[in-house]
């Protein structure tokens, strides 16, 4: 049975429960509807991509068609949640084993859910608790997006795809990506069904595959920079990307190819460790021997300082560990990238780097990025800051908090639109050349024309 067919074989009414026949112009679309009732069988195919960014604290959704993006504001009317569109990553199991998102007065709180899984806690628990937290999301952006545009879509068959983020360092392993796709499917799968959500519901041995066509994974790097290479300001060769998290900082070093539309990224380099803001904020409270307090999201040094009755100078010097760590990470990224991509006109003329994720605009991260800007230790750098797309509609958010929305925009655009990543083990080290200009390897087309990226000059088709 194909899977429009299945579809409609899940939406007849059901008389007995009293289910409506038509949501038609009256009341609300239930959340675990995927599609409007009443709608003819040649009417009007329209594909909505989730483009889902599965956070350590905080989860965001985008969803596109063609012609407009929608942020999903998933978080609105929840206590605590300045913005809108973000998520916390909590859900609350009661002793009847079902699940609630957030906190509630009883039951077992778990938070830091993908911190599991990039710990390379794969288990059962693990994957019933992220599809169960997901399950909520897709409930709640589906919910959102059939209610709030009932106008445009309620004669239209929706053709739901979703894309899902993985950290760059991850992106090529198959036991990893296996994972997460089966943890979305399993959600989509319980997210379609009415009543509440069990954790039996999820089962990580169960066969999910006759929903696999319609979930793909890509590397979160290259959704955040999406808008980026799509833009007028898109410039080709090695770039830098350093995404600051809740749990991890995650940094890239990848090229960026424009093939006449098709987008390749060949990548040199990367890696992902727990250097995020909330870890940042428990070295913190740790080496101040204080009381445990919560973390303050925008809070200055000085405010932290405050709070942990100690002096700025004495944050100074608990920060400075940390500190040096998050450089290493840096450098050790920068300087494999240079050992495999050595002819890069970017070790001489600068690389562009941007720096993204809801804790880069703390005062260590930000103040870092510029002093490696800075120093030309090991090469200049140019920091770039991501445009906000024009087609993206997100009510009341500010331009300087889009990075925290850029990954699951670019999640959002059509699978088949967002580019093919050149994995790390298809870019080993490249011979130094010593001549200029046109690649005499590829003869300038970059390896494009196989579908892959030449190994001399890392895709640009060009030598220094």
């Amino acid at each position: 049975m194909g899977f429009w067919k299945r579809l409609e074989s899940k939406k007849k009414p059901d008389k007995e429960k009293g289910r409506p026949r038509s949501a038609g112009s009256e009341g609300n679309v239930p959340d675990h509807w995927t599609q409007y009732e009443g709608i003819p069988i040649d009417a009007e195919k329209i594909q909505l991509v989730i483009g889902l960014d599965f956070g350590t604290a905080y989860t965001k959704v985008v969803v596109s068609e063609s012609r407009r993006a929608y942020a999903v504001p998933l978080g609105e009317g929840l206590m605590g949640t300045r913005n809108p569109y973000l998520l916390p990553g909590v859900v609350t199991v009661d002793e009847m084993n079902r699940v609630h998102l957030g906190t509630t007065a009883s039951g077992q709180m778990f938070s830091n859910i993908k911190m599991r899984i990039l710990d390379r806690d794969t288990g059962q628990r693990t994957f019933s608790l992220a599809a169960a937290f997901i399950s909520f999301v897709l409930r709640k952006t589906r919910s959102w997006l059939m209610n709030t545009h009932r106008a445009t879509y309620q004669s239209c068959h929706l053709d739901w795809v979703i894309n899902v983020g993985l950290p760059s360092e991850h992106h090529d392993d198959a036991e990893l990506k296996s994972f997460y796709k089966n943890v979305v499917i399993s959600a989509w799968q319980a997210s379609t069904k009415a009543g509440g959500i069990v954790l039996s519901d999820f089962n990580q041995d169960a066969s999910n595959g006759h929903d696999s066509g319609m979930v793909f994974t890509f590397p979160e790097f290259v959704a955040q920079i999406t808008g980026y290479v799509r833009s007028p300001r898109r410039r080709s060769d090695l770039h830098m990307l350093v995404d600051v998290g809740a749990g991890t900082v995650d940094i890239s070093a990848f090229n960026v190819v424009d093939n006449d539309g098709e987008y390749f990224f060949p990548t040199f380099a990367g890696r992902v460790r727990h250097y995020g803001v909330h870890v940042l904020h428990r070295h913190r409270v740790q080496h101040a021997g204080t009381r445990r307090i919560p973390y303050k999201e925008g809070a200055s040094d000085e405010e932290v300082a405050v709070s942990l009755g100690i002096p700025k100078s004495s944050l100074s010097e608990i920060d400075d560990p940390f500190r040096k760590r998050l450089f290493q990470q840096i450098k050790d990224v920068v300087e494999e990238a240079r050992q495999k991509y050595p002819m890069s006109k970017g070790w001489k003329d600068g690389l562009p780097l941007f720096l993204c994720g809801g804790g880069a605009s703390a005062a260590l991260y930000a103040d870092l990025t510029e002093n490696i800007v800075r120093s030309e230790l090991p090469c200049p750098m140019q920091k770039l800051d991501l445009p906000v797309p024009e087609k993206l509609s997100s009510e009341g958010l500010h331009w300087q908090e889009y990075s925290r929305l850029s990954v699951a925009y670019g999640l959002s655009f059509d699978p088949f639109d967002i580019g093919e990543v050149i994995d790390q083990s298809k870019t080993d080290e490249i011979s130094e050349e010593r001549e200029y200009g046109i690649c005499r390897h590829c003869d300038g087309t970059g390896g494009l024309v196989v579908a892959n990226s030449c190994r001399f000059c890392g895709g640009t088709g060009s030598q220094p």
